[in-house]
């Protein structure tokens, strides 16, 4: 379910952009791993973190900058 703290700063309008740029920077990552569903952004997030070692926080910082 989306974390009410980040559903506001989280841009959907820009995340096949960012999901390009993170498949490039971490080939390991699958078209799975990185499909975003409205609403569950933090099982986004937490998949993202397992896979690359990162801490949820981490993984917002990185997606923000992208």
């Amino acid at each position: 379910m989306e974390d009410p703290e980040h559903q506001n700063t989280f841009s959907v309008s820009f995340w096949n952009y960012k999901r390009i740029r993170l498949k490039k920077e971490y080939p390991n990552l699958t078209e799975a791993d990185l499909t975003y569903v409205p609403g569950y952004l933090v099982e986004l997030v937490n998949e993202l973190g397992l896979k690359l070692g990162k801490t949820d926080r981490e993984i917002r910082e990185m997606i923000t900058q992208l």
